[in-house]
């Protein structure tokens, strides 16, 4: 009896192991729609701009497009901004210097806020824009997810 236990509970332990890396390894591949989740590996820049002219579009090496500045910096969204309201100052500003630019076309879905300490800064479907001061070279996507707070500025959302 004592045999059937031990042999039972290693079995669940098997089990448990099995489930807990296939889970994570799901987790970390999965496309799901979490802006701020773990799936980018790195950058790409795209050349190309697909949009206004004071932007580009880049892809993640899991197909997913996001906004560069037209030198291929990546741009992020602060997932603690309202709509046209920018909740980053200070030393915030520093790590997340705020994106302007007057080339930006409202029908493609740029805008541009006067913040609080009286800057112009743009904006994607209504969502005020940044860079990271992380990122040294085009491509780079080092702010994505920081925090749980930041996100690529993804291309529709």
């Amino acid at each position: 009896m004592e045999k059937n236990l031990i042999v039972i509970l290693g079995i669940l332990v098997v089990i448990f192991i099995i489930s807990a890396y296939g889970f994570a390894v799901w987790k970390k591949t999965s496309k799901n729609s979490d802006m701020a989740s773990d799936n980018f590996v790195t950058g790409v820049y795209d050349e190309n701009p697909e949009t206004s002219t004071g932007v580009s579009v880049a892809m993640t090496d899991g197909g997913l497009e996001y906004l560069t500045t037209k030198d291929g910096m990546s741009l992020y969204v602060y997932l603690e901004d309202d709509y046209n309201v920018s909740n980053c100052f200070n030393e915030c500003l520093e790590k997340w210097p705020i994106f302007y630019s007057d080339e930006l076309l409202p029908e493609d879905g740029f805008g541009t806020l006067e913040r609080n300490d009286g800057k112009k800064q743009s904006t994607y479907l209504e969502m005020p824009l940044y860079t990271f001061a992380g990122d040294k070279n085009p491509g780079d996507i080092n702010g994505h997810g920081l925090k749980g707070v930041w996100s690529l500025a993804v291309v529709g959302k």
